[in-house]
């Protein structure tokens, strides 16, 4: 089974923008220093305990600790002072990943030890590797494209995983009575909410997606569960005029998977690259985004375009391919012509469209077409090669755990 990008990564932030001012709480500076102690007391513990499942966790707490000790050192160097409200802020900042991380220790010291090195449960599972990634925080400049990198990505699966509710909207409302009953006002609000969305996505607006987007699969779950439901219950008043729209309904599912899978299969490049990079971790105990920005960059720009057009792909195929509909060859044709045809190719393609000939052969050249263009491999062969170099030039000998 193909793993699902994560693109929950949390990065906590210690950040405090220091200000000159000519009186500070000595109270407020005093318990900071404590909160500070405290943390550095947990630091100091956990790095003399041998258990081995804190292999990965230690290098992560130990530079976090080590980056707070250094930017108050700083601020001190430079004659720097917080105020009374900046010393509550940070003090509760500590307390809190203070916290944090007591509770991923009491995460790690509750795996089983026949599953300490379990990939899907133990210290190398997923899991535990957004934890060490999200205690790092990522906040050096040298990870700002990296983190861009992920979140393109993850905005990428996001509207690529919306279209199947756009699909779902363009299907009900040509259905007859679909919204009319009162208990299908929840249904209505699905729609209602998939429309608003596709507004935000039409206008351009791929930073910040609503929660739905962000909890994309659920939603679309929730959504197709209330649609058969609603489906269910037309059949039950008129089984003979409602069956052909079931059969439509299990069709636009199904011919989901595939089309979905089609984009998948590209992208899935990108998501490994972002696994091996994390993995590397596991080998180096060191968290570096390995690449040169110029790749991550590249990527991004590619990445950005291909969310600006995948959800109308993936709905014109869609289209064409449950209802036949030729206008779709078209709409997919000028997708096409505003970001990969040549004059040449798209004066064939619209010829041959409006011979009107034989659509199924047309369709396949232009998904043809789709695949090789949102097919880019360029920085993927040296990337490999760099990351294998990096792993082979700074991998931490392996104590033998027999656990």
């Amino acid at each position: 089974m193909k793993k699902k990008f994560n693109f929950k990564l949390f990065f906590l932030s210690m950040s405090i923008a220091p200000i000159i001012a000519f009186s500070v709480s000595c109270t407020a500076e005093n318990r900071t220093q404590k909160s500070i102690d405290d943390l550095n007391k947990f630091s100091k513990n956990l790095n003399k305990d041998d258990d081995p499942r804190f292999k990965f966790f230690k290098p992560v707490i130990s530079y976090k600790t080590a980056s707070l000790n250094g930017f108050l050192e700083a601020q001190k160097a430079q004659g720097y002072y917080f105020s009374e409200s900046q010393w509550n802020n940070l003090n509760a900042q500590i307390i809190a990943n203070t916290q944090f991380y007591q509770n991923i220790k009491n995460l790690l010291q509750a795996i089983p030890e026949n599953k300490i090195n379990d990939k899907s449960e133990g210290i190398r599972s997923d899991k535990f590797l957004n934890i060490y990634f999200t205690i790092h925080g990522l906040t050096e400049n040298e990870f700002t494209s990296f983190k861009s990198f992920v979140k393109s990505y993850g905005i990428l699966q996001w509207w690529s995983r919306f279209s199947k509710t756009l699909i779902l909207n363009n299907f009900l409302k040509q259905v007859d009575s679909v919204f009319t009953d009162s208990s299908s006002k929840e249904l209505n609000d699905f729609y209602e909410t998939t429309e608003n969305i596709y507004e935000a996505y039409k206008n351009f607006d791929l930073e910040g997606p609503v929660n739905e987007i962000r909890n994309i699969e659920l939603y679309s779950e929730n959504y197709y569960k209330e649609a058969t439901k609603r489906i269910e219950e037309l059949l039950k008043v008129d089984n003979k005029r409602y069956s052909s729209i079931k059969n439509t309904f299990n069709s636009i599912e199904e011919n989901f998977k595939e089309i979905s899978l089609l984009f998948e299969n590209v992208y899935e490049k990108y998501f490994q690259i972002i696994e091996d990079i994390k993995r590397t971790y596991f080998e180096t105990l060191q968290i570096n985004p390995i690449l040169e920005s110029y790749i991550f960059e590249y990527w991004i720009k590619f990445i950005e375009n291909q969310s600006k057009i995948i959800v109308q792909m993936i709905n014109e195929i869609s289209s064409f391919k449950v209802f036949k509909n030729k206008t779709s060859l078209f709409e997919l044709i000028k997708i096409l012509k505003d970001n990969y045809l040549s004059e040449e190719e798209y004066n064939a393609f619209t010829n041959e469209y409006n011979e009107q000939k034989d659509s199924d052969s047309l369709f396949n050249k232009i998904l043809n077409k789709i695949k090789n263009s949102i097919t880019d491999n360029k920085y993927f062969k040296e990337s490999k090669l760099e990351i294998e170099k990096y792993i082979k030039e700074n991998k931490k000998e392996e104590k033998n755990e027999n656990r």
